[in-house]
């Protein structure tokens, strides 16, 4: 990932940007790539869901991680940025290992639905935790329009951790149909999101790992 050079100030060069400030927008470039490979697991993870409800709930955040993918390019544009790729292993291993995960339990439906709302509840973990630290830093930044903006994806993830823990809890009872989840949650469903890359598929019926085709 590289920082565009609007960041440097006027000048040889020789004065250097506040290195909170230079750390805070490298995450957020991070962040940016890291959701968008969190949009082709939740994507899977949906599309393996047995119940209507936990379906309907990764699908409606499907959309709202378009939404957040979209916020954070707005941070990038605004600070003279371009997006790179997840560089991060830890990131990566993580969105690896809940695709490996949600597999184990397969045969059953409701401990593989009880796998998968365990993956999303790993991925939301992360995310919020990044979210709470980078609007953490814009703030005492003064950069008030990107922490605005980081609260409001943090928001929304903290939202999914809570509807994914009540169903959890809920999961012995019976699962409404996916219209009374919509009533329920809140908002409708919306349309997957279009294959953005091409994945390999696993042969054993699990939903797809997360490697990337050549080409």
């Amino acid at each position: 990932m590289t920082l565009a050079p609007a960041l440097r100030l006027a000048g040889d060069g020789a004065v250097r940007p506040d290195p909170l400030r230079r750390l805070l927008l490298q995450q957020v470039i991070e962040m940016h790539a890291a959701e968008r490979e969190a949009l082709q697991v939740l994507g899977e993870l949906a599309a393996g869901a047995r119940s209507p409800r936990l379906g309907l709930l990764l699908r409606m955040h499907v959309a709202e991680t378009r939404e957040h993918i979209g916020r954070l390019r707005t941070i990038l544009d605004r600070n003279g940025l371009v997006s790179g790729t997840l560089g991060s292993r830890g990131k990566r291993g993580l969105l690896e290992d809940c695709i490996e995960l949600a597999c184990r339990e397969d045969a059953d439906a409701a401990a593989r639905d009880a796998a998968l709302a365990a993956v999303a509840l790993h991925l939301e973990h992360d995310e919020i935790a990044s979210y709470q630290v980078l609007r953490l830093w814009a703030a005492q930044l003064g950069m008030h329009q990107e922490a605005a903006t980081l609260a409001m994806n943090m928001s929304e993830e903290q939202r999914l951790e809570s509807r994914l823990l009540r169903w959890s809890a809920r999961s012995t009872e019976a699962d409404p149909t996916p219209c009374e989840a919509s009533t329920s949650e809140g908002g409708s469903v919306r349309d997957s999101p279009p294959e953005a890359a091409k994945l390999h598929h696993r042969t054993d019926g699990c939903v797809s790992t997360l490697v990337r085709t050549s080409g």
